[in-house]
């Protein structure tokens, strides 16, 4: 049960960091252009 959380716990912060670096991107899109 604690293993699960955890591993869960992870991919929550894996794409929460992905979703941070997709925003960076877009944003970055945005003032180049």
């Amino acid at each position: 049960m604690n293993a699960k959380n955890v591993i869960v716990k992870n991919v929550h912060q894996l794409h929460n960091v992905m979703s941070v670096q997709y925003v960076i991107n877009v944003d970055v899109a945005i003032f180049v252009h």
